[in-house]
């Protein structure tokens, strides 16, 4: 049959070329394209009528065939395309296709595996979702093929009959009758009902489908929405074994997403999901979440069981975001408040908030498993993680413009083989976070990079996390016997997750047909260079910029130097035939210069000698800006290669490097710059290595030199510690960079910054002009000065202090308001507050002309006594006269008046001052530094009618005229448009006790102790005897009516006694029960980490505090005539 229909194609091919027909479109029966995927088959063929055709399969040692659905083929035009999910990996198969006009055509496949070695599938194998663990469809699964054009019609039923039609209502759970807080869908909890038939469910959707009917509405509670949401979501509650997938390369989900929940009351079922091989775009709130129920600090009801894989995710799209934030989405795919998650092999492209874990610093989730997804030009969270055990590794970013790993909040991440390339802040830790950190790889990345290094795999990291090394405990991990795929080489992991991450490709690609390398393929040398070989790089020796290839080394100079040249990415390029010893020697610029391998493995940094092994390398810039997508300069003075002598190893072929080299260090003094100096430390040149200063000006004049911002030109240098750096220029501010880590300040003429060892690059915001730099070690201050500053009519004495732990306050509740001054000004440009979640604080971004964007954070009037205020502020220009953070309050008349302000002076240097009365100045000695983040804290006297302002150690006293105290106010500037400003959320409260001196906290070991808290409390149980706690503080209040008890514990517990902390707090609260007291109430600031424990005996309120943002525990106990009416208060705040 094969041979005959190939004959009768041949022929009428024939017939047609010679009688001059024109036919559009001529079947060839065996023109195929076939192939095995993850646990699935494809194949494609020529049909002018492909939905007419029909597939089956069979396993190769089979005789039966099965027919495939007929959803499964498609039609792209006149070519025929079927997907077979639901076959077993590594298995061969046989396709039988037969086309529309009866002709068949057999191919054999193997299919290949999906992994199934993360958290997901630990001490599991019931199969995550609507498939068994050899990749095939469980027995009594319900399929359903979902369409943009059957979206609304598809339905599902349940077994004691109840139907659901469209996709919409089937998914969305929430938005059921009795469910959802507004208007309802016809949901008709089909899933809990599906869940309780214990029928698994796989919704497989082709091609794209669109936002259907019965989701969440926007901004609304309607179909279970909520209020301030940009809804589309279709949420998942009380479902167990679902998968939802895409067939083929193109299924889409576009414009809204999926949540899967668990909630109290069904707590057994919201486990089993599986979400693979979809494509999400303009999901205008979340692509996907999962979340459970936490109460106190157990999960009470979590998702658990969910695989995350083969999905592609580009950014979220919402034209109006119902919050100002929500613009790109809220989440690609986020995990809440669940155990046992897997995401591997993902791809998120240009998305903004990526992956969230934890919905707040007491959102507890445990056993994670990112692995070989791909980032690439994301913003941020890859992941934000809190409270949670993580194990990371094989990812791969690039270009991350933000952040990538970012824990926070006692969660625990052990980051092994994970490639960063081109990366800001790779690792950013906060607030209790640990990223346990081995063998990771860092290329040209800039930011912080805070990640614990660990030089074995078995070696634990101190943590506060309930899982902490997790990692190196067989009963709680597969790490440490071994159990999942780990691949070593970086440039195996880029082809890994090149080839296999995302969804589908429509021709599939294996690991090793992907090209990994960090070097372009047109800057690969022709020849390898020949050993021994060694070569000076200068103006000398090279005489022109661009690509050129030199001596078997492709070059890329921007510039070239009398010592040096200057380069930026794939800088040279050269490949070994044979291993060698390499030294290089390089210089700072902006940047250092870094030999990789092109799979990104570090060699050499700046200078040094390495072993290197047969391959090709390349130097380039050791620092990129993935805002401005430009890598900073490097500078290379030589290179040389000999041969390896491997008689001398000692150690195994894998290569290191021996040495890296110090830069060498400019020392005190003065320097000059301009043609017409003679001193021997001076510049009198453009470019040129003076006294350990590297200069690249752009022009040189008699007594000055030119930095222009638009033709990269920059002054380097070195210093091994301490120094104050003066400046003396004139025209726009400089920048000073620290190369190792890209933080940098902004200096105005006249202006001097103190600056750590390491090394700097200065550049120009636009042109300047500098005569001279002076290094002064002997200036920095290192201890408590005083010195006087005189302005207009007011002598100050300004005091530096260092005070080491800031007195208790007792704070208040804060109403924010963002807003334009003049009020009600339309702005010609942006005026906007904007909130930056990695740093936790606020933009206030101002472009317009006409305004000033403002923040207002205003609390009930306090009238008399002591008022705190503290926070920080970031100007982010150097200006005269701003009062950037601004006390408001009343005066004697009750008119609005400016109390105390945080300001820049009109002084030439600009100096940072207290302002009072809206025009008094009393000034520090300090100029105002762009960038530069000024902590302060107010402290308000009303009753004295004084004030005293401290700014980074600086105290500064003055005199008010103020009734009453009710807002902090910043504001950045009406006419200047770059005038930008960060700030904090300000703390405000009044001293505990009234007292605003600072006392030391008294540490005691509790659990040497049996003595009760108080001798009238005997029936207290002591917390620290209990637990084993350490008692790190106490506190005492008395008033006519009130009396207060106050103990702080930290989180340390009794391991040999309890397996975690929740279930010290269980016991604790059974124990004081028995004692007598009743438990009131619970109650739970879930943003602010805190729980709550109110129990009541006789007149007396016993409450335990548990935060889990400061650590801390506080056991208190209240006394109060007013027992009745305190009590109420607390239960309704608690609400």
């Amino acid at each position: 049959m094969k041979l005959f229909s190939r004959a009768v194609s041949a022929v009428l091919a024939t017939v047609m070329v010679f009688s001059g027909l024109t036919i559009t479109s001529v079947f060839a029966a065996d023109t195929l394209s076939c192939g095995g995927w993850f646990e699935s088959a494809y194949a494609t063929s020529n049909d002018s009528n492909p939905k007419g055709a029909t597939v089956a399969y069979k396993l190769a040692s089979s005789a039966d065939y099965t027919t495939v659905d007929s959803e499964l083929i498609r039609a792209y035009g006149n070519t025929a395309r079927v997907d077979i999910p639901g076959l077993k990996g590594n298995t061969d198969y046989n396709l039988k296709i037969t086309s529309s006009d009866g002709n068949v055509i057999e191919k054999t496949v193997k299919t290949q595996a999906f992994r199934r070695d993360g958290f997901a599938h630990f001490n599991y194998t019931d199969g995550v979702g609507a498939y068994n663990d050899d990749g095939t469809l469980k027995s009594n699964a319900i399929v359903l093929y979902v369409t943009d054009e059957n979206k609304d019609t598809v339905s599902v039923t349940s077994k004691d009959g109840t139907t659901v039609t469209g996709i919409g209502n089937i998914l969305n759970s929430v938005g059921a009758q009795g469910a959802s807080k507004g208007t309802y869908n016809t949901n008709n909890y089909i899933l809990r009902k599906l869940s309780m038939d214990g029928t698994p469910i796989d919704v497989r959707f082709i091609g794209k489908v669109t936002s259907p009917e019965g989701l969440t509405e926007y901004d609304s509670v309607n179909n279970g929405g909520t209020e301030g949401d940009n809804g589309h979501m279709a949420r998942m509650k009380d479902a167990s074994n679902v998968t939802i997938e895409g067939i083929g390369y193109d299924a889409t989900i576009d414009g809204w997403g999926f949540h899967f929940m668990c909630s109290s009351a069904y707590s057994q079922y919201g486990y089993g999901f599986e979400a693979r091989n979809l494509n999400f775009q303009n999901y205008p709130e979340d692509a996907l979440g999962m979340e459970g129920i936490q109460t106190g600090t157990q999960i009470t009801a979590p998702v658990r069981r969910c695989w995350i894989h083969h999905n592609s995710f580009e950014a979220g799209y919402c034209a109006s975001p119902a919050e100002s934030d929500k613009k790109e989405g809220d989440g690609s795919c986020d995990f809440k408040r669940g155990e046992y998650y897997t995401m591997e092999y993902c791809t998120y492209r240009n998305c903004h908030k990526t992956n969230l874990v934890g919905s707040a610093d007491s959102s507890m989730q445990f056993h994670l498993t990112m692995a070989n997804n791909h980032y690439i030009d994301c913003m941020a969270r890859g992941p934000l993680a809190r409270q949670a055990d993580v194990h990371m590794y094989n990812n791969y970013y690039e270009g991350q413009t933000d952040y990538a790993v970012n824990p926070r909040a006692n969660a625990f991440i052990f980051a092994e083989y994970n490639v960063f390339n081109r990366v800001k802040n790779a690792c950013q830790v906060k607030s209790g976070g640990v990223c346990k950190s081995y063998n990771n790889f860092f290329i040209s990345c800039s930011g912080n990079q805070q990640q614990t290094e660990v030089v074995n795999k078995s070696d634990t990291v101190s943590s506060s996390s309930r899982y902490a090394n997790f990692d190196t405990d067989s009963s709680l991990s597969y790490i440490p016997n071994g159990n999942y795929k780990l691949l070593t080489d970086s440039k195996e992991i880029m082809a890994d997750v090149k080839a296999y991450a995302g969804a589908m490709k429509e021709n599939p690609v294996k690991a090793e047909e992907v090209n990994a390398s960090i070097i372009d393929s047109d800057y690969l040398p022709t020849a390898p260079v020949t050993v021994p070989y060694e070569k000076a790089y200068n103006k000398t020796t090279i005489t022109s910029t661009g690509k050129q290839t030199v001596d078997n080394i492709v070059i890329n100079p921007t510039k070239v130097a009398p010592d040096s040249i200057t380069i930026k990415d794939l800088g040279l390029v050269f490949t070994l035939d044979k291993t060698a010893d390499v030294t290089m020697e390089g210089m700072q610029a902006t940047a250092v210069p870094i030999l990789y391998s092109e799979g990104g493995k570090e060699y050499i940094n700046t200078s040094g000698t390495a072993v290197l092994p047969a391959g090709t390398y390349v130097i380039q810039s050791s620092i990129f800006d993935p805002g401005k997508k430009v890598y900073k300069e490097a500078k290379v003075v030589s290179l040389k290669f000999a041969v390896h002598d491997s008689s001398k190893d000692t150690t195994t072929s894998e290569s290191t490097t021996e040495t890296t080299t110090t830069a060498n260090v400019v020392s005190s003094g003065t320097y000059n710059i301009g043609t017409a100096n003679t001193g021997a430390n001076d510049c009198i040149e453009k470019e040129a290595n003076v006294a350990n200063i590297d200069y690249a000006l752009s022009d040189i004049a008699e007594n000055s030199g030119t930095l222009k911002n638009s033709d990269d030109s920059a002054i380097s240098f070195t210093v091994d510690g301490k120094t104050k750096f003066i400046p003396a220029f004139t025209g726009d501010n400089l920048t000073i960079t620290n190369v190792s880590n890209g933080t940098s300040v902004e200096v105005v003429a006249g202006g001097s910054v103190e600056l750590e060892k390491g090394t700097y690059s200065v550049t120009s915001k636009g042109t300047s002009n500098i005569s001279s730099l002076t290094f002064d070690v002997s200036s920095v201050t290192t201890e408590t000065t005083t010195e006087t500053t005189t302005q207009t009519t007011t002598t100050t004495t300004e005091t530096t202090t260092e005070t080491t732990t800031a007195f208790p306050i007792v704070t208040v509740d804060l109403t924010q308001e963002a807003g334009v001054n003049p009020v009600g000004t339309t702005p010609n440009g942006k005026a906007e507050v904007i909130y930056q979640e990695a740093s936790d604080d606020y933009l206030l971004n101002d472009t317009s002309s006409n305004c000033a964007a403002t923040w207002t954070n205003s609390f009930e009037p306090i009238s008399s006594g002591k008022v705190v205020v503290r926070g920080y502020a970031i100007p982010m220009k150097v200006s005269g006269k701003w009062a950037f953070v601004q006390i408001k309050g009343l005066d004697e008349n009750g008119n609005v008046v400016d109390i105390a302000d945080l300001a820049s002076d009109s002084q030439k240097a600009k100096n940072i001052a207290l302002r009072t009365g809206g025009s008094k100045y009393i000034s520090s000695s300090n100029g105002i530094v762009a960038n530069h983040k000024y902590e302060y804290e107010f402290i308000i006297d009303l009753d004295n009618q004084t004030v005293q302002l401290t700014v980074d150690g600086t105290v500064l006293n003055g005199t008010i005229s103020a009734k009453s105290v009710n807002a902090v106010y910043n504001v950045t500037a009406t006419k200047d448009t770059d005038r930008n400003l960060v700030v904090s959320k300000p703390v405000v409260g009044v001293p505990y006790n009234g007292e605003t001196t600072t006392e030391t906290t008294t540490k005691a070991t509790a659990t040497s102790s049996s003595k009760k808290y108080y001798d009238e409390y005997s029936d207290v149980l002591d917390y620290g005897t209990f637990s084993g706690a350490n008692l790190v503080d106490k506190m005492t209040v008395e008033l006519s009516d009130f009396k207060s008890h106050s103990y702080i514990y930290d989180f340390k517990y009794d391991e040999s006694r309890f397996s975690g902390l929740d279930k010290v707090v269980e016991t604790y609260a059974e124990q004081v029960e028995k004692t007598g007291w009743k438990v009131t109430a619970m109650a739970e600031a879930e943003e602010a980490g805190i729980i709550t424990l109110i129990c009541t005996k006789d007149d007396r309120i016993l409450s335990f505090g548990t935060n889990f943002y400061d650590k801390k525990i506080m056991v208190e106990v209240i006394k109060s005539s007013k027992n009745a009416e305190l009590l109420n208060k607390m239960l309704e705040e608690s609400k």
